[in-house]
């Protein structure tokens, strides 16, 4: 009797989640407790449907198709019951999350972590009790990597490892970086005059309000220019 009774549990545990698959395109659908809402659908095409109450409000994962090869693509898509739906993708503590310094995060590795999770190399986003943070971190043998940001694949930023931040760090004509060697560089060397120019909007007077300048002591070696307020000012160098 007693596993008769298991028999028939099992047979209505799967009648409850495959209630439904015979109609339309879905093949698998997780009702709700009242035995009538669908909950979770996932279709004929693979795609998987988190049904809501509120309109409006039922995204789908979507293996997006792509023209590349070996390419994994997966697409949090709108509620297509209305003509117009946004997505978003949240990543949410319970509770107070992991530690102080973990609340949340989302990691993209540049190495296969699932096959060696001892050697790895990854970029990080992350939410912590008092910060909120981007870090390109390492394990085991992994090595670190700058961190740049682009556009049109053309680096405009350059964090290189060795905490030094490029501005406009690419060769002239090319989206070829240049780590920056020091604290913060404005161009590059490699790209040659004028690859880096500046401008800041101070407040600005014509006169010191004390004291008097002393007597340059030589002749400058040359002058560069500097925008300030949208005027080019040269600025002596020695």
């Amino acid at each position: 009797m007693r596993k008769m009774m298991k028999a028939i549990a099992a047979v209505l545990a799967v009648s409850a989640l495959t209630a439904g698959s015979a109609f339309a395109a879905d093949k698998l659908v997780v009702m709700g407790t009242d035995g009538t809402t669908k909950k979770v659908v996932v279709t004929d095409s693979g795609q998987i449907t988190f049904n809501s109450t509120s309109t409006g409000k039922t995204p789908s994962l979507v293996n997006a198709e792509g023209p590349l090869l070996n390419f994994g693509l997966l697409s949090l898509y709108g509620d297509t019951s209305v003509p117009n739906a946004g997505a978003s993708l949240q990543v949410v503590p319970k509770g107070t999350g992991y530690n102080a310094n973990i609340k949340t995060q989302l990691s993209v590795f540049a190495t296969d972590y699932n096959a060696d999770p001892v050697n790895y190399e990854f970029l990080v986003l992350r939410a912590g009790s008092t910060k909120y943070s981007i870090n390109a971190s390492t394990g085991g043998t992994g090595l670190p990597k700058p961190i740049t940001f682009e556009m049109l694949n053309y680096p405009k930023v350059v964090y290189a490892t060795n905490g030094y931040v490029g501005i406009n760090p690419t060769l002239s004509g090319t989206n070829v970086s240049v780590m920056p060697t020091h604290h913060l560089e404005v161009g590059n060397a490699a790209a040659g005059p004028g690859s880096g120019t500046v401008a800041i909007y101070p407040v600005t007077q014509s006169a010191a309000s004390a004291g008097s300048a002393s007597a340059l002591p030589t002749a400058p070696a040359g002058y560069f220019t500097i925008t300030i307020n949208g005027v080019d000012r040269l600025v002596a160098y020695y």
